[in-house]
């Protein structure tokens, strides 16, 4: 097995961060205002804009030229390009222009139609089991596919899960006491991956959404294909269970001692090599310098005390056999125990009856 210690990479200074960071309503290219800033590490940022030519919503990644190779840069935007699956379909985000200038590159793909972070904060939309198969499967094997190219998602959430049709069916359902009720499915469970390039990723700051995020994301190990799996598992986790595995932690002095919380109660207990790296880089996350138990006292947030004294483990939430050893595999604490997500594209999960 590979030493826990060796897989801490080295820190990104803030100071190193994407220079001269593009702002709300600012213009890329001339044609691009920004709406929101979604991600930025030290040679991009990935924004929503709206295109002044056509009026349409689009997704801009701006990547900082001074920082990358240019053939770097020109084999990722032809892989863009030309990312689809041998039958012809887009697994992945579609790519729409591509705008440079003296300073930077401005690569444009089309804004999702409608996300699973829309489905699921959608009541009256209902997910069957075989949806949540069906969906979950597809963004295994796109992520599997990335992988097979070398490459690392570090952002994988329902926001970054595009439905391909955002068109929905109505039905009448019969209930045991003779009444019926109506519900609203998805008419189509085909998805992409919203991705956008490979360029800067393994450079940057790990900055994927809180909830989704792996242990060595958050204490600033280095990223692996396990590390996009674990956030595959919160993923398919939040569709069997209707909720997030984890709450949200907010930024602050205190994260990783309440992202450590978090990970203990649902996913502990901590293995000792790990708990030796955490200390070697950061002190006060465990109670005490003997302790494998999360210190948790008045700074902690209010929230996540409440939380953390009521949760139950992964163990109590899902009660398939099924479903929960295809997440206890990809959410191990320790990441040489997860495993290969291109092992698990054959889980009894994917493919037994509902």
């Amino acid at each position: 097995m590979a030493s826990m210690d060796l897989m801490f990479s080295k820190q990104l200074n803030c100071v190193e961060l994407f220079s001269n960071k593009f702002a709300v309503n600012s213009v890329l290219a001339g044609r691009y205002v920004v709406e929101r800033v979604v991600r930025e590490g030290n040679v991009y940022q990935l924004v929503h804009a709206k295109d002044l030519v056509d009026g349409v919503r689009k997704v801009v990644r701006v990547v900082n030229r001074s920082t990358v190779s240019h053939n770097i840069l020109i084999g990722d935007l032809l892989w863009l390009r030309s990312l689809r699956t041998d039958d012809g379909r887009f697994w992945h985000s579609k790519f729409y222009a591509e705008h440079r200038d003296s300073l930077y590159v401005y690569i444009v793909f089309c804004f999702p139609r409608k996300t699973l972070r829309d489905v699921l904060a959608d009541e009256k939309i209902y997910l069957s089991a075989r949806h949540v198969k069906e969906i979950s499967h597809q963004a295994l094997r796109a992520v599997i596919a990335l992988h097979d190219e070398l490459t690392l998602h570090t952002d994988i959430c329902p926001e970054n899960i595009e439905l391909v049709s955002d068109d929905v069916v109505s039905y009448s359902v019969y209930c045991a006491d003779g009444s019926f009720v109506q519900r609203t499915s998805l008419a189509s469970t085909e998805i992409r991956l919203c991705f956008y390039g490979a360029v800067g990723v393994r450079s940057s700051v790990i900055a994927g959404e809180d909830q989704y995020k792996s242990p060595e994301a958050v204490f600033g190990m280095r990223y692996s294909e396990k590390s996009d799996g674990f956030s595959l598992g919160c993923l398919i986790s939040e569709l069997l269970l209707g909720r997030p595995l984890f709450p949200r932690c907010l930024p602050g002095p205190n994260y990783r001692r309440e992202k450590t919380i978090l990970f203990d109660v649902i996913l502990g207990p901590f293995p000792d090599d790990l708990i030796s790296a955490i200390r070697r880089t950061y002190s006060g996350i465990f109670s005490t310098p003997t302790s494998d138990f999360p210190e948790v006292d008045a700074s902690i947030h209010r929230r996540i005390r409440r939380y953390a004294e009521d949760a139950l483990p992964l163990r109590a939430l899902i009660d398939d056999d099924v479903a929960l050893d295809l997440i206890e595999s990809m959410v191990h604490l320790d990441f040489r125990l997860r495993v290969s997500l291109r092992h698990l594209d054959d889980h009894p999960f994917f493919h037994s009856r509902e």
